[in-house]
């Protein structure tokens, strides 16, 4: 099959790599600008450096629904969109420049935890499962059809920087289950399993701020808090003395024991 792949993050990198693998055409990778070119320090991206070692052609546009990117996608005939850990929002022009239109690899189980932080919000919200999901592409944020699902079980200390590189390796068989499906469809029957939107909730990116501990609330949800935001933002204290010193304290893992609430 004929794939542009589109994706900024690490979540992308290793489904990248397999479908590149299992011989499928890719003809384009796609993946965001960066933030500030004249910045000394940039901000990782991961796809394009692998695309780049991988000898695959890059396109970096600013918006990939302006009037030039849809030209260029569309002369690449290809069938299929990939896309994951991307950051922008397809639109309906966008997803009809591919025979197939596009699937999405999102690090929850849809229609919980739509948004940019889905991992982070499964470990906050104090799930006991985690997974990935396939969905056939619509201009809503995480709303199409589930093509593949993968479940797993969360560890008791599991944080989100161990959950999500392991989500991001199975969101390969995901994603190859999903264009194996895609592969035998007429194009206009009805597809995968649509989502109930009564159980949608919300992701959105955290911020420095939500790594702030608030030693109010109960210690499970603390440690959850811990949990969620590691790498990032990181979780920490502000400690005041009676001589009128303050000091920040950096807390990098947590447990609530049996003796608190």
């Amino acid at each position: 099959m004929r794939i542009v792949l589109m994706g900024t993050g690490p979540f992308a990198v290793p489904t990248c790599q397999r479908l590149l693998a299992e011989g499928h055409d890719i003809p384009l990778v796609v993946t965001r600008p960066m933030a500030d070119p004249t910045a000394k320090k940039q901000p990782p991206r991961p796809v394009y450096q692998w695309a780049r070692e991988a000898g695959l052609d890059v396109f970096e546009p600013a918006s990939i629904n302006a009037p030039d990117a849809i030209a260029k996608l569309a002369g690449l005939h290809a069938d299929l969109l990939f896309v994951c850990d991307y950051g922008q929002i397809l639109s309906n022009e966008c997803l009809s420049t591919t025979r197939l239109g596009g699937i999405n690899l999102h690090g929850s189980l849809l229609p919980r935890h739509r948004g940019a932080a889905p991992v982070q919000w499964t470990l906050l919200s104090g799930d006991t499962e985690a997974g990935v999901t396939v969905i056939h592409m619509t201009p809503r944020l995480d709303a199409g059809p589930s093509l593949a699902v993968v479940r797993t079980a969360i560890g008791p200390d599991e944080s989100a920087e161990h959950l999500e590189p392991r989500l991001s390796e199975l969101g390969v068989a995901a994603t190859l289950e999903a264009v194996d499906l895609l592969s035998n469809w007429d194009g206009t029957s009805p597809i995968g399993a649509a989502q109930n939107p009564s159980l949608v909730t919300k992701a959105p990116r955290f911020a420095k701020s939500d790594g702030q501990l608030d030693f109010r609330r109960p210690a499970k949800m603390l440690a959850r808090q811990v949990r969620a935001c590691q790498p990032w933002p990181s979780t920490f204290a502000e400690l005041a003395w009676r001589d009128g010193k303050q000091m920040r304290l950096l807390i990098k893992s947590a447990r609530a024991t049996s003796g608190t609430i």
